[in-house]
């Protein structure tokens, strides 16, 4: 089983949110309230959900990982995986 060792949730960068609500509550709360409101839909739809440049991490609080970058990596994310570790 793969496990986390890295903050719960980390967002970087500058996300367009598609979705007006989910704007609205990036621009009251934060980036990081909105991909966590996000994830519940799925990998494919979170990711998919936002445009410009950004990077985030978040655990799902089920043991799983939910990683992406932007369409052009412009943000980043480097990690590692050490004896079942991500790094």
């Amino acid at each position: 089983m793969l496990t986390a060792t890295l903050p719960k949730a980390i967002a970087l960068g500058n996300p367009r949110f598609v979705d007006a609500r989910v704007a609205a509550m990036a621009r009251a709360d934060g980036d990081l309230a909105a991909w966590q409101h996000l994830l519940p839909a799925g990998a494919v739809q979170t990711a998919g959900a936002a445009e410009g440049d950004f990077a985030v991490g978040l655990d799902d609080g089920t043991g799983r990982v939910f990683l992406a970058v932007d369409r052009f990596a412009i943000r980043t994310i480097c990690y590692r995986i050490i004896d079942g570790h991500l790094h």
